[in-house]
C-alpha cells in the first residue's frame, strides 16, 4: 500500500470546485459538506485532506473552537452529519476497510489533543470501529428517510391517514405553494414565533444571520430552494429550508404561523415538496430525524423510516472543566 499522507488546511486554502467535486462522488455525499454551504455556516472551518500518490482519497471538514484552554470539535450547527467523506473506490471489501481504517488512525492522531470531541458520521458510513479502538464513545442517532423511488400510488398509501386528512383540509381552505421563495418570507415568521414565546434558534441568536447566508448560497448555487404555504389572503402559513445534492433532498428547517398550528399548512407544505422532490429525480427525501417523540412521530407520518447513523463523543476534559460542554455550540 501506498504511503497515505494528511494535511490539514484553511478553507480559504481549499479550492472550492475541487473540493465540491470529491464530496459529490464520496459514497457519503451530503449537501452540508460541500464548500459553499460549510462556508456559510462558517468561514474559519478547516479540513483534513488525505492523500496517496498525490490524489485525494479522504477529505474531513471541521470547526475547532477555543474556551480558555480548551479546544472542541463539534458539530457544526445547520448540518446533519458531517465526519470523514471518502473516495468511491472498486476494491475487495477487506481491502478497502484496511485502508480506511489507516485514514481513520491518521486522522484520530491528527486530533488527540483536542479536549472535547462531539460529531456525527453519514448513515452510510462504512467502518466505525477504529473510532472505537481509539476510544471514542459511539452512540447511535436517527434521521428519517422516505424512499422517493417507489411509485406515486405506494407513496401516498403510506402517508398516514391524519396527514391525509390535513392535506385535504389544507386544500380545502384554498392553500396555494409557492416555490422558490425569498428569505424574507422565513424571516416573517421566525418573528411571529419570537412574539409568541417560540423561539426556533434554541435561543442561539446567531441562527438566523447563518439561514439567512445559507439561504443566499442555495439558490444561487441551486442546491436548495425555500418553499412557502400561502393562504387565500396571500399570507404566508408556512416555510421550510431544502438542500439537494446527488439525487438526495435535505430538510433543512421549517417555520408556521403560530396562528395556522391546527390548519395542516406545515404537513401540506411537507407533502407537496416531497412530491415536487420526486418530479424533479429525486431519490430519497432526508427529513433529519430527531429524538424527540412528538417530531419524531410527525416524520414518521409521512411513510419515512429510522435510519441510524453514529455520534462520535470523547471528553478529556478534567471534571472540573466538564461543565464547559455546552459552551461548544
Amino acid at each position: 500500500m501506498a504511503e497515505i499522507l494528511i494535511n490539514r488546511f484553511k478553507a480559504s486554502e481549499i479550492e472550492p470546485e475541487s473540493w465540491d467535486t470529491f464530496i459529490k462522488s464520496s459514497p457519503q455525499a451530503a449537501v452540508y459538506a460541500l464548500h459553499g454551504y460549510i462556508s456559510a455556516i462558517r468561514e474559519d472551518w478547516e479540513a483534513f485532506i488525505i492523500e496517496e500518490k498525490g490524489n485525494w482519497i479522504a477529505v474531513m471538514p471541521f470547526i475547532l473552537n477555543k474556551k480558555g484552554p480548551f479546544h472542541f470539535l463539534p458539530q457544526a450547527p445547520l448540518t446533519q452529519y458531517w465526519g470523514i467523506f471518502f473516495e468511491q473506490v472498486d476494491a475487495k471489501p477487506y481491502q478497502r476497510l484496511s485502508k480506511q481504517g489507516k485514514i481513520i488512525e491518521h486522522i484520530c492522531r491528527e486530533i488527540e489533543g483536542i479536549e472535547l470531541i462531539d460529531f456525527n458520521l453519514a448513515p452510510n458510513f462504512p467502518y466505525a470501529l477504529p473510532f472505537h479502538w481509539n476510544s471514542f464513545e459511539l452512540k447511535t442517532r436517527f434521521t428519517y428517510q422516505l424512499d422517493l423511488r417507489l411509485d406515486l400510488e405506494q407513496l401516498e398509501a403510506n402517508l398516514e391517514s391524519s396527514h391525509k386528512r390535513q392535506n385535504r383540509k389544507a386544500k380545502k381552505s384554498g392553500f396555494g405553494l409557492k416555490w422558490d421563495q425569498s428569505f424574507e418570507q422565513f424571516e416573517l415568521l421566525f418573528q411571529k414565533n419570537l412574539e409568541v414565546g417560540n423561539d426556533l434558534s434554541a435561543g442561539d441568536p446567531r441562527i438566523l444571520p447563518l439561514l439567512r447566508k445559507l439561504h443566499s448560497y442555495l439558490k444561487e448555487s441551486k442546491q436548495g430552494y425555500l418553499h412557502t404555504i400561502i393562504d387565500s389572503e396571500n399570507r404566508t402559513l408556512a416555510a421550510a429550508l431544502f438542500g439537494v445534492l446527488g439525487g438526495n433532498m435535505y430538510y433543512l428547517i421549517g417555520a408556521q404561523d403560530p396562528k395556522a398550528q391546527s390548519s395542516g399548512a406545515m404537513t401540506y407544505l411537507m407533502w407537496e415538496s416531497i412530491l415536487k422532490g420526486k418530479e424533479e429525480g429525486v431519490h430519497i427525501f432526508d427529513f433529519e430525524g430527531s429524538m424527540i417523540p412528538g417530531i419524531e412521530q410527525f416524520f414518521r407520518k409521512f411513510g419515512s423510516r429510522p435510519v441510524p447513523y453514529l455520534q462520535l463523543y470523547k471528553n478529556n476534559l478534567p471534571l472540573w472543566a466538564k461543565w464547559l460542554r455546552k459552551l461548544i455550540s
